[in-house]
C-alpha cells in the first residue's frame, strides 16, 4: 500500500550473515541488517529524517503468520538510505532468538511511516531466500551422539566374499605383486683397492704396479687418488698418472707437484671399472 505523499522507489535487503567457525556459533549475534532507500511521490529522496518502521518475520508465505515483529524509528542519511538491525527494535510478538530458522520458508514484511510515526502507509514483503544460517547453525548441532552405524566388512572378509579361500596370512601374501626383473648394473664389472707407495727417498717420482684380483674382459677405466700420511705435518700435493692399463692390471706414477722428493708414507686409492 502506498500513500499519496510517499513511495519507496527501491528497497535493498542486505542481510549480513557472518560465517562463524563451529566453535563460535554460540556467539552468533541475534540480529541481521536491513537497508532501504526512501523516496517521496515526486521521486525525491527523503533525507536526514526519522521514519517509523514495523518489521515482521512471516512464516510459510507472504501472508503467513508473523513469528516475530518489532518497531524502530531509524533516520535516513543524506542519500535517503536507512539502515536497521532487525532484532534490536521494540519487540511486539515473541523474541527474535525464538525464531526456528529451520521451519521456513520465511518472508520479511516492512511497513513504513515516512513521517516518523506509526501511520504505516508503505508496505512491502520479500522472501528470505537464504536461511540466516549463522543463527540456525547455532542450534542445529547436538552434543548427543547419533546411533552407531553397522560395522563394515574387513578387507580379509571382502577377499573371501570374492571367492578366495585361505587364512589371513594367505590374504596378505596375495597383496604382494610378482617380483620385477633384475635391474641392470651401471658397470658390468668393478674393482678397487688401496696401494701403499711409501716415501720417494731421493727420487722425484715413484712407479707402482697394480694387479687386478680378477682379470677384466676388456681394458677397464682406472681412477686413482693420492692420500697423504694420516696425522702428517706435511701439506704436500701429489699427482697420480695411470699407465699401461690392461685387463690384468696397470701402473701408477706418483709425482709430487709442489716439490721433488717426500718422506711421508703415501697411499693411493684406485678404482677400475668397465
Amino acid at each position: 500500500m502506498k500513500s499519496d505523499i510517499y513511495s519507496v522507489l527501491a528497497v535493498s535487503l542486505s542481510f549480513v550473515f557472518l560465517l562463524f567457525s563451529q566453535s563460535a556459533f554460540t556467539q552468533a549475534p541475534e540480529k541481521m541488517s536491513y537497508q532501504a532507500v526512501i523516496r517521496d511521490s515526486g521521486n525525491n529522496l527523503v533525507v536526514s529524517q526519522n521514519v517509523g518502521m514495523q518489521i515482521s518475520i512471516l512464516q510459510g508465505s507472504a501472508s503467513g503468520t508473523a513469528v516475530y515483529s518489532e518497531t524502530q524509528t531509524p533516520s535516513t542519511n543524506v542519500n535517503g538510505l536507512l539502515s536497521v538491525e532487525i532484532g534490536t527494535g521494540v519487540a511486539l510478538t515473541a523474541a527474535f532468538d525464538s525464531v526456528d530458522w529451520s521451519a521456513g520458508p520465511y518472508f520479511i514484511q516492512t511497513e513504513t511511516d515516512p513521517a516518523g510515526g506509526t501511520n504505516y502507509t508503505i508496505s512491502g514483503t520479500s522472501q528470505l531466500l537464504s536461511v540466516p544460517y549463522a543463527l540456525y547453525a547455532k542450534t542445529s548441532g547436538s552434543s548427543t551422539p547419533g546411533p552407531q552405524g553397522n560395522d563394515g566388512l574387513s578387507a580379509y572378509q571382502s577377499w573371501l566374499n570374492l571367492g578366495n579361500s585361505g587364512t589371513e596370512a594367505d590374504f596378505i601374501n596375495s597383496l604382494t605383486g610378482p617380483q620385477g626383473n633384475p635391474g641392470t648394473n651401471f658397470f658390468s664389472a668393478m674393482q678397487g683397492g688401496t696401494q701403499n707407495v711409501g716415501g720417494s727417498g731421493v727420487n722425484s717420482l715413484v712407479v707402482v704396479n697394480v694387479t687386478f684380483s680378477t682379470p677384466f674382459t676388456g681394458t677397464p677405466n682406472v681412477i686413482c687418488t693420492a692420500s697423504a700420511e694420516v696425522s702428517s705435518i706435511y701439506d704436500d700435493s701429489f699427482n697420480v698418472t695411470t699407465r699401461q692399463v690392461t685387463s690384468t692390471g696397470f701402473s701408477m706414477i706418483v709425482n709430487r707437484v709442489d716439490g721433488s722428493t717426500w718422506g711421508q708414507n703415501m697411499n693411493v686409492h684406485w678404482m677400475a671399472f668397465e
